[in-house]
């Protein structure tokens, strides 16, 4: 039988580390070990996972000071012993045949990643589930390679890690880990690492996990241009790794995960918003994603700066980014960024 490594990176979960242990603890598959990583918690949540961890052998606990989930993911599948890895967040939980649905996938259709669907909620109520726009066994030639880079770039494909069952030997080979210096979005970049190397996969709609969605941008404003920052950085190791194939992808993706994170710190403190719209525009690669943006979304952007409520010409756009950039129209101090737009047009 073989054995799933379980990853758990926690920092300060106290809240809902207990329900995310009861979930892999009662799963129907039981060759499993639980690397849960303590990345310095200042609550009570290394007390908790003790207290675990004196109960069951399976669950082994790595106590680390507070660097960030990449070094604690890497840390995990350092110390792994198991025949395939996934991964889980401490406030989101699996459903009870979660391990057992993708080791048997895994083992039917011999493959190297198995990824499977998701069920969304917020302060405890049911969103919705999320359905996959692909099915079953897929082997990726060239052509399925690009395809699929490309609607992890343009959001068509959620870079979730926790729907993913990896072969830990495929990791291994290819020294996929994680990239130490980014604070946000490692997922998506480890995401293209995967399917840089990926030969096949297997994608099911079976419903394995639970996202829990806690309140959106808030608990983080403080670290917002250290955020933003690691964007542009991940915005160029992604052309790099991609050979500048898709720049205007790659820049797109970058501003719409920078303007969300400028909207919440404007919303908790206007003053430091400030200051960080200031160094941007005297940031030499900011403003090269801006000015070399696809044309569908410079018009955007350029629509709600203004001020415009008719957005035109967004069929290519997710209703999700629709609704971020529209909430912008409400920022006078983007004005700032409008002008040097502007100019280019």
């Amino acid at each position: 039988m073989q054995k799933i490594t379980l990853i758990l990176p926690i920092f300060n979960g106290e809240k809902y580390i207990s329900r995310c242990i009861d979930s892999v603890l009662n799963q129907t598959y039981k060759n499993f070990e639980l690397i849960i990583i303590n990345d310095g918690s200042t609550d009570k949540s290394l007390n908790i996972i003790k207290k675990y961890a004196k109960k069951d052998n399976r669950i082994k606990i790595i106590n680390k000071k507070n660097e960030g989930v990449s070094i604690a993911r890497n840390i995990g599948i350092e110390n792994s012993t198991g025949d395939f890895i996934t991964f889980i967040d401490a406030d989101d939980y699996l459903e009870t045949d979660a391990l057992e649905t993708m080791i048997n996938l895994a083992s039917k259709y011999k493959v190297e990643i198995v990824r499977t669907s998701y069920v969304l909620e917020a302060n405890n109520k049911f969103v919705y589930e999320k359905k996959l726009n692909y099915s079953g066994k897929i082997t990726l030639n060239k052509n399925y390679r690009d395809i699929f880079i490309n609607d992890i770039l343009n959001q068509n494909f959620g870079s979730y890690l926790w729907l993913l069952l990896i072969k830990k030997d495929f990791i291994i080979k290819n020294k996929i880990f994680f990239e130490k210096e980014l604070y946000v979005f490692q997922d998506l970049d480890y995401y293209i690492n995967l399917f840089k190397h990926l030969t096949n996969i297997y994608f099911s709609n079976k419903v394995t996990y639970h996202y829990y969605k806690n309140e959106l941008g808030s608990k983080n404003y403080k670290n917002t241009e250290r955020n933003i920052l690691s964007n542009i950085n991940l915005a160029n190791k992604l052309k790099e790794k991609l050979s500048n194939k898709y720049e205007k992808e790659i820049n797109s993706l970058a501003v719409v995960m920078i303007l969300p994170a400028l909207y919440y710190s404007y919303k908790n403190d206007k003053e430091m918003t400030k200051t960080i719209y200031y160094n941007l525009l005297d940031n030499v690669m900011f403003m090269n994603l801006i000015n070399n943006l696809p044309e569908t979304l410079n018009k955007r952007l350029i629509i709600n700066i203004v001020g415009i409520k008719l957005i035109k010409n967004y069929s290519k756009f997710s209703t999700f980014k629709v609704l971020y950039f529209s909430s912008f129209r409400f920022f006078e101090i983007l004005k700032i960024i409008k002008n040097k737009i502007l100019k280019k047009h």
